[in-house]
């Protein structure tokens, strides 16, 4: 990674892995300098890319979690840029990925058994009172 310095010059490593200081006066000081640019572009799409792939995970981890079945999400690719400028992509690696909890067992009698520890659903829970009580006041409706 290019690094500027307080001063405003750039340092960066040569295909030796020697340390290289560039001033702003140097002929290759806008080379690196567009090197930097990507390598900073390259971080924030990666940064990017990450927190989408965790948005799908914890979405689609409610969703299994509530018994839909969910296709797997794909692993972003994360881009590089060396200090040469060469760019490259390969998947992110020690990402979490989705769990398949067994979110219902069939019975013999072919219903499907919870066994989920989710709260109840308040709202729900509400509507169908109110429905049993309208029933009850008022059968003929």
């Amino acid at each position: 990674m290019i690094i500027q310095n307080p001063n405003g010059s750039l340092t960066y490593k040569d295909v030796n892995g020697n340390s290289v200081t560039v001033g702003i006066f140097d002929q290759d000081f806008s080379r690196v300098e567009g090197i930097q640019s990507q390598q900073i572009a390259a971080d924030n799409a990666n940064k990017a890319a990450l927190a989408t792939y965790a948005a799908y995970l914890a979405s689609s981890q409610n969703q299994i979690n509530l018994g839909v079945s969910m296709p797997d999400i794909p692993i972003p690719l994360l881009t590089t840029v060396d200090d040469q400028g060469k760019t490259s992509t390969a998947p992110a690696t020690g990402l979490p990925v989705l769990k398949q909890p067994a979110v219902g067992t069939t019975t013999s009698s072919g219903g499907i058994k919870a066994t989920t520890n989710l709260p109840p659903d308040e709202q729900h829970l509400t509507y169908l009172m109110v429905c049993a009580m309208f029933r009850k006041e008022f059968p003929d409706a």
